[in-house]
Order: C-alpha cells, then sequence, then structure tokens
C-alpha cells in the first residue's frame, strides 16, 4: 500500500510543470525582478534595463540587487524597491499597486530558470488584466541529482501554492 500511495504521489508531482522557457522577452513598460540569485538576476536585468531603459522594480531583495544595478549605471530614478516580500506571491502582491499605478501593462519578470513558472503563476493570477512574460538567468550547470532536488523541490512549491493561495499549479505558463 505504502508503495502504490508513493507511486501515485510521485506521479502527481511529476505532472507539475516547473520550467518554462525565458528568452529575451518582446516590448515591455517595466520590470520586476525577483529577489534571491542576485548577481545572475542583475546581470540579465542590466542587459534589459540597456535595452529598453524601462523601470526596474526589484522585489524581496535586501538591497543587493539595486546596489548591484547602481554599480552597472542604472540610475536610481529608475530602480524602485520593494523590500518587504518574502515568497514569490508577496512579490506579485506587493508590486500589483505599484504596476496599477504607474501604468504599466507589459511586464517582464526576472528570475531563474527552474521558478519562472511559479512567479508567472502568480503574477498572473494577482493581476490578470497584465501581460507578463519572463526572462530568466541561463540554466545553471547542475548534476543530474542536484536538477532532480530542485525539481521536486519547485513542484512541490507549486502544489503548495495551489492550495495555498489558489495559484493553478497546471496551468499553462
Amino acid at each position: 500500500m505504502g508503495l502504490l500511495l508513493a507511486a501515485a504521489l510521485g506521479g502527481l508531482v511529476s505532472s507539475v510543470p516547473v520550467t518554462v522557457a525565458g528568452g529575451p522577452p518582446g516590448d515591455f513598460d517595466v520590470q520586476v525582478v525577483l529577489g534571491g540569485n542576485t548577481r545572475e538576476r542583475a546581470e540579465i536585468s542590466h542587459r534589459l534595463w540597456l535595452r529598453r531603459r524601462t523601470p526596474v522594480i526589484v522585489t524581496g531583495d535586501g538591497g543587493y540587487t539595486i546596489q548591484d544595478l547602481r554599480a552597472r549605471g542604472v540610475p536610481a530614478s529608475r530602480l524602485i524597491h520593494e523590500g518587504k516580500a518574502r515568497t514569490t506571491y508577496e512579490n506579485a502582491a506587493n508590486t500589483a499597486p505599484m504596476l496599477r499605478q504607474g501604468g504599466y501593462g507589459r511586464v517582464v519578470i526576472v528570475t531563474s530558470d527552474y521558478h519562472a513558472a511559479r512567479a508567472l503563476s502568480c503574477f498572473r493570477k494577482v493581476m490578470p488584466e497584465l501581460e507578463f512574460s519572463v526572462c530568466t538567468t541561463p540554466a545553471e550547470e547542475r548534476s543530474a541529482w542536484e536538477n532532480f532536488q530542485l525539481r521536486l523541490r519547485e513542484r512541490g512549491k507549486r502544489l503548495g501554492y495551489a492550495v495555498i493561495h489558489g495559484v493553478p499549479a497546471w496551468a499553462s505558463p
């Protein structure tokens, strides 16, 4: 019985999508850079900023990404810091008023490859009226075991977000 339950749970968890294509986005009005993996995300954000010179909202970060972007030449006047978010859902909820007040319609989310699907689902749940794309950091060199653990953990988080926040775990990003 225990083996059957484990197999069923494994099948359920393995069917939850984790990644989403995150290449260079089309047009966008603003970027939202999620905290964590700050150096890589700041690098991607800087490249996007050089291309479009749009405002950059950094959320869920202790200020490290802001410092990195400033050091790369992004003016403080183009940077907005939202430092209270502790989760991906809070990243979306806390930036929603800023995005709406700014009148932004097209938003690019900057995050890690394995985190993109959950981030996109959260932002679309909180602000269905806006258009979101995602630009991810390059997939890191990881062992097969590390990839397995990372993806399993991310699938668990997607299922948790479905239960706690009503964010569809299986929604196509």
